[in-house]
């Protein structure tokens, strides 16, 4: 049972992480494309971009989702009620965007698609970093019930890692439109780049000196027992500078792909850290929500890993075929 309970706690850990490392960059070009684009010609070619890609980056929402309903519903009730608000906000957001997105060119008012473009881009990520920043920090509950609200959620931690996630992904979203722009939009991205890429670097060494200082004592210790949950982030601090190296070599497509290296394991140290919690208690150790006290029976989640192992992978090399027959044609705007 235990080795079943740390297998979906691995699983939906990955695949949460890579809803955010593909999402991530269309909820950045998203935000970002009105300031960049020198006409409407760029802004349609930054939108054909992620046209043929977003939806596709949103079934590993899905799947995470449901991975979690199915493998630990304890935790699942329990997020959906306390984070009611912030998860309707971001799933109107999601709604909107991909609206927009659709129906740019087929609405007159463009600046109104763009305006709503940008919002619901800023939304999702931005409650997102909050909500896991709560999770890190750990949220007020015990065996009586949830003792925050809603205004309790903007703390120091969950809003400096709503930030945090809003500028990582802008960040890989510029990497990813200086492989798919050219002309002046280029060169202003790329000097934008050069600049951007140190409050990063010191952003995200912030992140990891303000671990210890968090309300959750039972974040860091993990880190500090096992070597491989610290190493994520190191291995991320190295990524960092790779990409700064394979921008001045102009190696672009590369350090896209070191970008999306970066955002998996920033997700993925979090989820490792937080190990064995999925919603840890900052007053209470005992009615902290564990893999261990939230899980399915062993029955449902033998079930359920023989599916993923069907399915996932199925999943993996039909988003491979759309990356790989799509990029080109969404890099010249014939798909938008």
């Amino acid at each position: 049972m235990e080795a079943l309970q740390i297998i979906w706690f691995i699983l939906y850990s990955i695949l949460w992480s890579v809803y955010f490392m593909l999402d991530g960059f269309d909820f950045g070009v998203g935000m970002i494309y009105n300031l960049f684009a020198s006409d409407e010609k760029d802004k349609s070619t930054m939108l054909a971009s992620i046209a043929p890609f977003w939806d596709g980056n949103e079934v590993w929402l899905v799947t995470a989702g449901g991975a979690m309903f199915a493998a630990f519903p304890t935790a699942y009730a329990s997020m959906f009620s306390w984070l009611y608000i912030p998860l309707f906000l971001i799933l109107v957001g999601l709604i909107l965007r991909g609206f927009a997105i659709e129906f740019r060119n087929k609405i007159k008012n463009k600046k109104l698609m763009d305006t709503i473009i940008s919002i619901s881009s800023f939304i999702p990520p931005l409650l997102f970093g909050v909500a896991f920043g709560n999770f890190y920090q750990g949220m007020p509950f015990d065996s009586s019930g949830y003792s925050g609200g809603v205004t309790g959620l903007l703390n120091l931690s969950g809003i400096f890692c709503g930030i945090i996630f809003v500028v990582f992904f802008i960040f890989h979203s510029l990497l990813w439109l200086l492989n798919i722009v050219n002309g002046e939009a280029e060169t202003r991205i790329y000097n934008f780049l050069k600049k951007f890429y140190y409050p990063v670097i010191m952003l995200f060494a912030f992140f990891i000196l303000f671990l210890p200082f968090k309300k959750n004592p039972y974040f860091m210790p993990n880190y500090i027992s096992y070597f491989l949950m610290i190493s994520f982030y190191l291995i991320d601090f190295i990524i960092l500078f790779l990409i700064k190296r394979a921008l001045n070599q102009g190696k672009r497509l590369y350090s896209f792909i070191l970008s999306l290296a970066f955002i998996f394991l920033f997700m993925a140290g979090g989820f490792a850290g937080l190990f064995p919690y999925i919603i840890p208690s900052n007053t209470s150790a005992i009615d902290g929500i564990t893999i261990y006290n939230s899980s399915s029976n062993p029955y449902t989640l033998k079930i359920m890993l023989v599916v993923a192992v069907i399915f996932v992978p199925i999943v993996i090399a039909y988003q491979i075929w759309v990356y790989k027959k799509l990029f080109k044609k969404s890099a010249d705007g014939s798909v938008y």
